[in-house]
C-alpha cells in the first residue's frame, strides 16, 4: 500500500497497513516562499519517512493590506487581496510545485486560516475583538469579516481545484475568549460558510481547532462541525483521542496525539517513551479512521530522530 493510498483509505475508515502519521513545522524567511518553502516542507517528510505532507502557509499569512484601522469606519477600507494577486496566485503554485516534488506520492493538505484570523493577525486581537463585542463598531466589522470569507472560500476553492491539493487544513482560531452564544451569533457562520466552501471541491479537507490559548475552548460550539479529518488540542482542551471520536460525529477519522509544547516526551523522551506513547494513542485513536501527529505545530529543535521512532513503533503495532 503506497502512503497516499493508506492516508486516504484510513479517512474513508478502510483496512489500512499501518497508522499513517505526520509533524509539521512553521517556517520563516526564504522558506516561506517558493522552492525554498518545498524543500523544508519536503526535509522533515523525508527524513522522518511520513506518510502526508502539511504545508504551513506562513509566508502568505498576515494578508497584505496597505490600510490601518482605529476607528470602526476604518474597516471599509479594509479590502481583501483579488484572484489575480500574486497573493493568491502564488499560492496555488505553491501547491503545484509541492505535489511535483514528491511525484505525488504523498497526500498534500495546505492550510487555510479563516477571515477573521486575518484581521487580528493584521490589526490586534484586542482591536478586532473590542470592535466585534461592542454593537455600533459591530456593523463595520461584520462586512469586512464577511469579505474576508468570501477570499477565503474562493481561495479554498482553487487551491484544490486547481493547485490539486489533496485536502486543506482549515484552521480556526480558539474559541476561548468568546462566550459560547458570542462565538455562534459572530464566528460559526462564517466557519460554516468556508467549510460548505471546501466541502464543495474537496472531499479530505482537515478541520483544524487551535488550543485554547485563554482557558479552555467551548467545544460544543464545534462539536457539529463536518470535515473528513476533526484535528484538536487534546493536551489544552482537556478531550483525549477515544473521547474525541464521539464528540465529533460529522467526521470520518480524527487526528491528533503528541503534546507539541517544549519540554514534552515527543522533544524529551527516550525512544521506549516515544515509543510507548504511539502504541498507546493508537489504542485510543483506532487503527483506522486516525491520523496520528501532535496537537500542532513542531519547534525547530525537535530531532527528527524522534518522529522517526514514532514510525517505526506504528510499522511494529
Amino acid at each position: 500500500m503506497n502512503k497516499k493510498q493508506r492516508v486516504l483509505d484510513c479517512i474513508d475508515g478502510k483496512p489500512i497497513d499501518k497508522v499513517p502519521f505526520s509533524f509539521w513545522h512553521h517556517y520563516s524567511g526564504a522558506d516561506n516562499y517558493g522552492d525554498s518553502c518545498v524543500h523544508a516542507h519536503r526535509q522533515i517528510y523525508e527524513a522522518a519517512d511520513m506518510d502526508f505532507i502539511k504545508m504551513n502557509s506562513n509566508g502568505y499569512y498576515p494578508m497584505p493590506f496597505e490600510v490601518s484601522v482605529q476607528r470602526p469606519e476604518d474597516w471599509r477600507h479594509v479590502v481583501p487581496p483579488s484572484r489575480n494577486s500574486r497573493w493568491f496566485q502564488e499560492q496555488i503554485d505553491l501547491v503545484r510545485r509541492m505535489r511535483d516534488a514528491v511525484h505525488d506520492e504523498a497526500c498534500v493538505f495546505y492550510v487555510v486560516y479563516a477571515g477573521y484570523s486575518f484581521l487580528i493577525r493584521s490589526f490586534g486581537k484586542e482591536l478586532c475583538d473590542m470592535h466585534l463585542r461592542d454593537p455600533e463598531a459591530r456593523k463595520e466589522i461584520l462586512p469586512t469579516m464577511a469579505k474576508m470569507t468570501d477570499c477565503i472560500c474562493e481561495l479554498s476553492v482553487a487551491l484544490l481545484r486547481e493547485g490539486g491539493a489533496t485536502g486543506l487544513f482549515e484552521a480556526f482560531s480558539s474559541n476561548s475568549r468568546f462566550a459560547p452564544e458570542e462565538y455562534r451569533a459572530w464566528l460559526r457562520p462564517l466557519d460554516l460558510q468556508q467549510i460548505t466552501a471546501s466541502e464543495s471541491a474537496g472531499q479530505y479537507n482537515i478541520v483544524h481547532l487551535c488550543g485554547g490559548v485563554d482557558g479552555r475552548n467551548h467545544m460544543e460550539v464545534w462539536s457539529d462541525y463536518t470535515g473528513a479529518v476533526i484535528h484538536w488540542d487534546q493536551h489544552l482542551d482537556w478531550i483525549n483521542l477515544a473521547e474525541g471520536r464521539v464528540l465529533f460525529p460529522n467526521k470520518r477519522a480524527i487526528m491528533g496525539g503528541f503534546d507539541n509544547r517544549p519540554g514534552a516526551p515527543l522533544y524529551m523522551g527516550q525512544k521506549e517513551k516515544i515509543q510507548e506513547l504511539t502504541r498507546a494513542y493508537v489504542r485510543m485513536g483506532g487503527r483506522t479512521g486516525f491520523l496520528l501527529s501532535a496537537d500542532c505545530t513542531l519547534m525547530p529543535n525537535i530531532s527528527y530522530e524522534h518522529l522517526r521512532w514514532v514510525g517505526e513503533a506504528l510499522w511494529n503495532e
